[in-house]
């Protein structure tokens, strides 16, 4: 009886919990980390140079991202532009983040070698990470971040 009356209060006082809200923001930017991966996303501090050689007119650029989430529903979307060109993102559906991935890109980002763009915020809405993963037909990738390669 009494493990009964604990899983009940136990539900009463989630339940009673206030419900986490929809927000909706914008996040500015700045990638100014710029460092190599492989393939599978491992570290390649040996390719870094190449990265640098390649890429360093990027590190400083600028990013604004408009996002809603509602965690109640989980409808969600979020947009980022970078070099003045917009992309849509789509959920990543990642477990205690709000992840974003984009899907195609246009030809403008893709001119200028980004294959991917993700933003993550964290269940709080807060820290934001923006990530443009840049593609040249190299045996490994460049990242360019506004965090560090952990």
């Amino acid at each position: 009886m009494k493990t009964l009356f604990a899983c009940l209060s136990a539900a009463a006082a989630l339940a009673a919990a206030p419900a986490a809200l929809a927000e909706t923001g914008t996040t500015e930017v700045r990638l100014d980390r710029l460092y190599a991966v492989m393939q599978n996303a491992s570290p390649a501090p040996q390719y870094d140079p190449y990265c640098q050689a390649r890429f360093q007119r990027y590190v400083g650029t600028q990013t604004s991202t408009q996002w809603h989430i509602d965690p109640q529903t989980l409808i969600m979307w979020a947009d980022t532009t970078v070099f003045d060109v917009t992309a849509s993102l789509t959920p990543m559906g990642i477990y205690g983040t709000y992840a974003f991935i984009s899907g195609q890109l246009p030809p403008a980002l893709t001119d200028r070698n980004v294959d991917r763009i993700t933003f993550v915020l964290n269940t709080e809405f807060e820290d934001p990470e923006v990530d443009l993963l840049l593609t040249f037909g190299a045996p490994f990738n460049c990242v360019l971040s506004n965090k560090p390669l952990l």
